[in-house]
């Protein structure tokens, strides 16, 4: 989609009078969501072959993110076609969204590319509730670049521009879990740099999403990580001082790309071609974020969710520009490239298409098998770790050690989830 085009959405409106509107009607829709979640605690109906469930409950994130807009767009006509009620569930915490879908009080969630600890349980997942997650991917949500901003007047062009006297800024575990951290570290390892090199003081933690806006448009902080489509990114590109993406050119930089992909493995390098306008043509990593269930979800109701998505994409691909990503094209793509598995439900819809291949099937195996073996060896190492009384909790670096060494001890990588696609 070209800049002008994207100028004509609302939720590209910069500090206009449509955009400002916008973003009072997504939190208008955010209050009445809480309160439809609030008043439906119990887990929706079961879905039978031919009928669609009276309610669906989605997870979503903030008003101030992509994600919102992109789940508005879709599941709108989703509720007119069906008839179903859909609950659109905003949460900033990734750890809690994943909660609520395992324990069923949400039946779609969603995930980044490369998000490595929800499935081995690691860091904030590694709690007696969350552990590894037996979850599937069912469509791709949307196609789109995260990436680093700066202030426009920064002088921070590249990652070798940072410096230990820089003000890095990252999400807090709460908002991303260990990534907020992670997408950083990995910034600095382009520049050959280390976290140790970076004084503590340095290191700004984000409370919220919207947050990481204030702190860079009001200079306390020099270098985040952000989603250029993201709305609020607009008003911060008005402001005096402007705004200004580090590009990330892996093909002139091939040896910095890998070291950057060696600590965040989510994506691949490539020029952004939609969000606001300082972002176009630079180069940052690109991503296809998913829309998740957990394995033992239906497998008709996930088939038909692929299939309406898929015959309906013209009523919602022009809700936002993510959302013209969300094709079964990019749904083979994410079977080729990521680790977490496909749905049944999706398999089955692939193959009616003629899509699904001996060699998807294969991939699909050889990483269900690795969820498999993290899932058996949590519970192995939780009955350790109660046998010798330590506490299971991500704040007690006792229980983190016991679970890195029993992964070791028994041949689980810790972040070699990925199996290569043939």
């Amino acid at each position: 989609m070209k800049v002008e085009q994207m100028r004509n959405l609302n939720i590209y409106g910069g500090k206009s009078m449509k955009y400002r509107i916008l973003l009072v009607f997504l939190a208008l829709v955010l209050v009445v969501s809480l309160a439809a979640f609030a008043a439906c605690e119990s887990k929706p109906k079961v879905y039978t072959s031919g009928e669609w469930p009276g309610q669906l409950a989605v997870a979503s994130q903030g008003p101030a993110s992509p994600a919102y807009p992109i789940d508005v767009g879709w599941t709108t006509p989703l509720a007119e076609d069906t008839g179903m009620q859909v609950r659109l569930l905003a949460t900033e915490s990734l750890p809690v969204s994943f909660t609520w879908l395992k324990q069923g009080k949400l039946d779609l969630g969603f995930a980044d590319m490369g998000a490595l600890s929800v499935p081995a349980g690691l860091d904030v997942f590694a709690t007696r509730e969350l552990g590894p997650i037996q979850y599937r991917i069912f469509w791709p949500h949307g196609r789109g670049g995260r990436g680093f901003a700066v202030r426009g007047d920064s002088g921070i062009k590249t990652p070798y521009d940072i410096t230990p006297e820089t003000k890095l800024i990252y999400h807090s575990p709460v908002l991303a879990g260990p990534f907020g951290k992670i997408w950083v570290e990995a910034l600095l390892a382009w520049a050959n740099l280390t976290p140790d090199d970076i004084p503590e003081e340095n290191w700004i933690e984000a409370p919220s999403i919207e947050s990481t806006f204030e702190l860079l448009k009001e200079g306390r902080g020099d270098v985040v990580v952000g989603w250029p489509s993201s709305p609020p990114w607009l008003e911060v590109e008005a402001a005096p001082h402007g705004l200004a993406w580090i590009d990330l050119d892996a093909r002139a930089e091939p040896e910095a790309a890998a070291r950057y992909l060696a600590v965040d493995s989510g994506g691949s390098f490539g020029p952004m071609d939609k969000g606001a306008p300082s972002a176009i043509g630079v180069n940052m990593l690109l991503t296809i974020p998913s829309m998740v269930v957990m394995a033992d979800k239906d497998t008709e109701l996930v088939y038909n969710l692929c299939k309406w998505l898929d015959e309906n994409y013209d009523k919602y691909k022009d809700a936002h520009p993510y959302c013209a990503a969300m094709t079964v094209e990019n749904l083979v793509l994410l079977a080729e490239l990521e680790f977490v598995p496909l749905h049944d439900g999706a398999v089955k819809y692939l193959e009616e298409l003629g899509l699904w291949t001996d060699a998807h099937e294969t991939r699909r195996q050889q990483n269900i098998d690795q969820f498999d073996r993290y899932e058996q060896a949590y519970v192995e190492v939780l009955d350790l770790a109660d046998e010798q009384g330590i506490e299971v909790d991500p704040a007690n670096e006792e229980w983190l050690e016991l679970w890195d060494s029993y992964r070791e001890d028994n041949g689980i990588p810790k972040f070699k989830l990925f199996v290569t696609f043939p």
